[in-house]
Protein backbone atom coordinates (compact mmCIF):
# COMPACT_ATOMS: atom_id res chain seq x y z
CA UNK A 1 0.00 0.00 0.00
CA UNK A 2 1.13 3.75 -0.77
CA UNK A 3 1.87 6.42 1.73
CA UNK A 4 -0.75 8.34 0.01
CA UNK A 5 -3.14 5.16 0.29
CA UNK A 6 -2.44 4.95 3.98
CA UNK A 7 -3.11 8.59 4.70
CA UNK A 8 -6.51 8.74 2.69
CA UNK A 9 -7.28 5.23 4.66
CA UNK A 10 -6.06 7.24 8.52
CA UNK A 11 -8.52 10.35 7.00
CA UNK A 12 -11.35 8.35 6.15
CA UNK A 13 -11.01 6.15 9.50
CA UNK A 14 -11.27 9.49 11.74
CA UNK A 15 -13.99 11.10 10.27
CA UNK A 16 -16.02 7.71 10.55
CA UNK A 17 -14.99 7.73 14.34
CA UNK A 18 -15.64 11.37 14.80
CA UNK A 19 -19.07 11.09 13.14
CA UNK A 20 -20.20 8.19 15.59
CA UNK A 21 -19.26 10.52 18.26
CA UNK A 22 -21.66 13.36 16.99
CA UNK A 23 -24.22 11.17 16.86
CA UNK A 24 -24.24 8.98 19.96
CA UNK A 25 -25.41 11.75 22.07
CA UNK A 26 -25.61 11.91 25.73
CA UNK A 27 -25.37 8.86 27.90
CA UNK A 28 -29.02 7.77 28.97
CA UNK A 29 -29.46 6.79 32.61
CA UNK A 30 -31.99 3.72 31.09
CA UNK A 31 -35.24 5.78 33.65
CA UNK A 32 -38.25 5.35 31.35
CA UNK A 33 -39.97 8.17 29.83
CA UNK A 34 -43.71 8.63 31.84
CA UNK A 35 -46.21 7.17 29.81
CA UNK A 36 -49.91 7.90 29.94
CA UNK A 37 -51.56 4.53 29.02
CA UNK A 38 -53.53 4.35 32.30
CA UNK A 39 -55.55 8.05 31.03
CA UNK A 40 -59.03 7.74 30.01
CA UNK A 41 -60.32 10.64 27.48
CA UNK A 42 -63.04 12.50 28.99
CA UNK A 43 -65.83 13.81 26.21
CA UNK A 44 -66.59 17.19 27.71
CA UNK A 45 -69.63 19.28 26.33
CA UNK A 46 -67.63 21.81 24.73
CA UNK A 47 -66.63 21.92 20.81
CA UNK A 48 -62.87 23.54 21.04
CA UNK A 49 -60.14 23.62 23.56
CA UNK A 50 -57.86 26.37 24.09
CA UNK A 51 -54.20 25.59 25.64
CA UNK A 52 -52.96 29.03 27.06
CA UNK A 53 -49.79 29.12 28.75
CA UNK A 54 -49.01 32.02 30.72
CA UNK A 55 -46.00 30.03 32.84
CA UNK A 56 -42.50 30.72 30.73
CA UNK A 57 -39.88 29.06 32.26
CA UNK A 58 -37.34 31.25 33.55
CA UNK A 59 -34.68 28.94 32.55
CA UNK A 60 -32.36 30.11 35.59
CA UNK A 61 -31.79 29.23 39.05
CA UNK A 62 -33.75 28.42 41.18
CA UNK A 63 -35.59 27.38 39.12
CA UNK A 64 -35.18 23.81 37.50
CA UNK A 65 -38.00 22.84 35.57
CA UNK A 66 -35.83 22.99 32.45
CA UNK A 67 -33.22 20.60 33.26
CA UNK A 68 -36.05 18.00 33.34
CA UNK A 69 -35.95 15.18 30.71
CA UNK A 70 -39.59 15.57 30.64
CA UNK A 71 -40.38 19.00 31.97
CA UNK A 72 -43.70 19.47 33.81
CA UNK A 73 -44.94 22.22 30.99
CA UNK A 74 -44.50 19.46 28.83
CA UNK A 75 -46.20 16.59 30.76
CA UNK A 76 -49.50 18.95 31.11
CA UNK A 77 -49.76 19.61 27.67
CA UNK A 78 -49.33 15.73 26.99
CA UNK A 79 -51.84 14.89 29.75
CA UNK A 80 -54.84 17.89 28.46
CA UNK A 81 -54.29 16.68 25.09
CA UNK A 82 -55.04 12.73 25.98
CA UNK A 83 -57.80 13.23 28.69
CA UNK A 84 -59.77 16.14 27.74
CA UNK A 85 -61.40 15.86 24.76
CA UNK A 86 -64.05 18.53 23.04
CA UNK A 87 -67.08 16.56 22.33
CA UNK A 88 -69.87 19.43 22.75
CA UNK A 89 -72.12 20.89 20.30
CA UNK A 90 -70.61 24.85 21.07
CA UNK A 91 -68.92 26.51 23.53
CA UNK A 92 -65.09 26.53 24.05
CA UNK A 93 -62.96 25.66 27.11
CA UNK A 94 -59.82 27.66 27.81
CA UNK A 95 -57.33 26.09 29.79
CA UNK A 96 -55.02 28.33 31.11
CA UNK A 97 -51.32 26.60 32.29
CA UNK A 98 -50.68 29.45 35.37
CA UNK A 99 -47.66 27.47 36.75
CA UNK A 100 -45.20 24.33 35.86
CA UNK A 101 -42.47 25.11 37.67
CA UNK A 102 -39.59 23.49 39.82
CA UNK A 103 -37.48 24.53 41.94
CA UNK A 104 -34.48 23.78 43.60
CA UNK A 105 -33.11 24.66 46.89
CA UNK A 106 -30.17 23.86 48.18
CA UNK A 107 -30.02 22.51 51.97
CA UNK A 108 -27.23 22.94 54.55
CA UNK A 109 -24.76 20.00 55.58
CA UNK A 110 -25.27 18.71 58.69
CA UNK A 111 -22.07 19.98 60.98
CA UNK A 112 -19.83 17.50 62.82
CA UNK A 113 -16.77 15.32 61.14
CA UNK A 114 -19.02 12.06 61.32
CA UNK A 115 -21.01 13.86 59.13
CA UNK A 116 -19.08 13.97 56.12
CA UNK A 117 -19.30 10.00 56.23
CA UNK A 118 -22.67 9.16 55.39
CA UNK A 119 -24.86 10.46 52.95
CA UNK A 120 -27.15 14.03 53.43
CA UNK A 121 -29.81 15.47 51.77
CA UNK A 122 -28.36 17.57 49.95
CA UNK A 123 -31.10 18.65 47.62
CA UNK A 124 -35.28 19.88 47.67
CA UNK A 125 -37.25 20.00 44.67
CA UNK A 126 -40.88 21.87 44.72
CA UNK A 127 -42.50 20.82 41.72
CA UNK A 128 -45.93 22.75 41.15
CA UNK A 129 -48.85 23.09 38.43
CA UNK A 130 -51.68 25.35 38.60
CA UNK A 131 -54.01 25.65 35.37
CA UNK A 132 -57.26 27.49 35.38
CA UNK A 133 -60.02 26.51 33.27
CA UNK A 134 -62.92 29.02 31.55
CA UNK A 135 -65.77 28.10 29.37
CA UNK A 136 -67.07 30.83 26.95
CA UNK A 137 -69.22 31.43 24.56
CA UNK A 138 -67.07 32.01 20.92
CA UNK A 139 -68.62 35.40 20.48
CA UNK A 140 -68.12 36.60 23.42
CA UNK A 141 -64.70 35.62 24.93
CA UNK A 142 -64.97 37.86 27.48
CA UNK A 143 -67.54 36.38 29.82
CA UNK A 144 -66.59 33.54 31.22
CA UNK A 145 -69.50 31.54 32.17
CA UNK A 146 -67.73 28.65 34.17
CA UNK A 147 -65.13 28.11 35.68
CA UNK A 148 -62.77 25.54 37.81
CA UNK A 149 -59.26 25.34 39.14
CA UNK A 150 -56.89 22.35 39.47
CA UNK A 151 -53.69 22.13 41.07
CA UNK A 152 -50.67 19.88 42.20
CA UNK A 153 -48.05 20.25 44.37
CA UNK A 154 -45.17 17.60 44.61
CA UNK A 155 -41.50 17.29 46.94
CA UNK A 156 -38.74 15.10 46.12
CA UNK A 157 -35.59 15.55 48.29
CA UNK A 158 -32.11 14.15 47.03
CA UNK A 159 -29.40 13.19 49.22
CA UNK A 160 -25.61 14.16 48.35
CA UNK A 161 -24.46 10.88 46.56
CA UNK A 162 -27.08 10.67 44.17
CA UNK A 163 -26.08 9.38 40.81
CA UNK A 164 -27.70 10.43 37.84
CA UNK A 165 -30.10 7.85 37.59
CA UNK A 166 -31.23 8.38 40.98
CA UNK A 167 -31.86 11.82 39.72
CA UNK A 168 -33.71 11.14 36.84
CA UNK A 169 -36.02 8.47 38.79
CA UNK A 170 -36.77 11.27 41.83
CA UNK A 171 -37.88 13.64 38.45
CA UNK A 172 -39.86 11.15 37.37
CA UNK A 173 -41.34 10.51 40.42
CA UNK A 174 -42.37 14.43 40.66
CA UNK A 175 -43.95 13.91 36.71
CA UNK A 176 -46.05 10.94 37.80
CA UNK A 177 -47.13 12.66 40.97
CA UNK A 178 -48.04 15.94 39.25
CA UNK A 179 -49.91 13.63 36.31
CA UNK A 180 -51.31 11.33 38.86
CA UNK A 181 -53.11 14.31 40.82
CA UNK A 182 -54.13 16.54 37.84
CA UNK A 183 -56.04 13.60 36.19
CA UNK A 184 -57.79 12.99 39.21
CA UNK A 185 -58.96 16.98 39.26
CA UNK A 186 -59.95 16.50 35.76
CA UNK A 187 -61.98 13.65 36.46
CA UNK A 188 -63.83 15.44 38.73
CA UNK A 189 -63.71 18.97 39.06
CA UNK A 190 -63.35 19.81 35.35
CA UNK A 191 -65.69 16.51 34.27
CA UNK A 192 -68.19 18.34 37.53
CA UNK A 193 -68.11 21.38 36.11
CA UNK A 194 -68.23 21.50 32.58
CA UNK A 195 -70.52 18.16 31.99
CA UNK A 196 -69.49 15.25 29.58
CA UNK A 197 -71.36 13.98 26.52
CA UNK A 198 -71.65 10.74 25.34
Amino acid sequence: MTTGKIRSLIMCVGAAALLTACTDGPPQSGVPDITLAQVQPINLNVSRIEVVDKYVPPMKSPNYDHMFRQPPLTVTHSLINKQLVAGGPEKVLRVIVDDASVIRTDLSAPDGFFSSLTPHPSERYHARVAIRFEMVNADAPDVVLAHAEVSSDREKTIYDDASPADRDAAFLDLDEGLVSDLSSGFSTVVKRTFGTVN
